[in-house]
């Protein structure tokens, strides 16, 4: 129960008990005392805010639409990104599944700053976010360049375990969470188009660090 709220029930209290107060005229005076202040008190609440200049009252609701809308957005979930693109076009500051709250503390552990940040901003052509055997996968590649270099990042929507890889010219660094590429599902393994040419990785390097 709020604070309201009990002092409306104190002050239904106290009128009660004045109405029927006869002997214990003590109680009947402390009762009074609560109802005065508490009416009081209101009137000055009310008309402090109602006094505040308007640029202030402007504030105060600007905090609170922010307030709101970082709570919806605390709210978000990986499975919110399936079906849409890694990065949203055209948005500023850019906006992508790498920056998620729910992501991006997690692969700058694992990445570190100068590799998250190759990841979050250097690949432009991209597909759509699948879920492959209840693993979230989302695919970039470079402008232009795209067969030889390109990202990938599978995220175990079950676990949360995260794993990324970097393809440049036939050699893929792989970093994950947890476990190693051969503990991948199948069609996971080989969802990007580079593990499916048995001719494309010429040399494979493997990192597993908790995050």
């Amino acid at each position: 129960m709020g604070s309201r709220e009990n002092l409306y029930l104190s002050l239904s209290a106290a009128t009660h008990t004045t109405n029927r107060c006869t002997r214990a005229a003590g109680a009947c005076f402390a009762s009074n005392l609560v109802r005065d202040a508490f009416v009081k008190s209101r009137g000055r609440v009310n008309s402090t805010v109602m006094l505040l200049p308007f640029h202030y009252r402007l504030t105060l609701f600007v905090a609170l639409v922010i307030a709101s809308a970082t709570a919806a957005h605390a709210q978000e979930t990986l499975t919110d990104w399936i079906g849409k693109t890694p990065v949203v076009v055209n948005s500023k500051p850019r906006q992508s599944i790498y920056n998620s709250p729910l992501l991006r503390s997690r692969l700058i552990k694992l990445l570190g700053k100068r590799r998250y940040l190759h990841l979050a901003n250097y690949y432009y052509t991209m597909s759509a976010i699948k879920n492959v055997d209840g693993y979230l996968l989302a695919f970039m590649c470079e402008h232009h360049f795209c067969p030889h270099n390109s990202s990938f990042m599978a995220v175990n929507l079950t676990d949360g375990d995260i794993h990324v890889a970097f393809f440049s010219d036939g050699y893929v660094e792989w970093f994950h969470t947890k476990g190693k590429t051969k503990e991948l599902p199948h069609d996971v393994l080989y969802y990007p188009w580079w593990m499916q040419s048995p001719s494309a990785v010429t040399r494979v390097v493997e990192k597993t660090r908790p995050a």
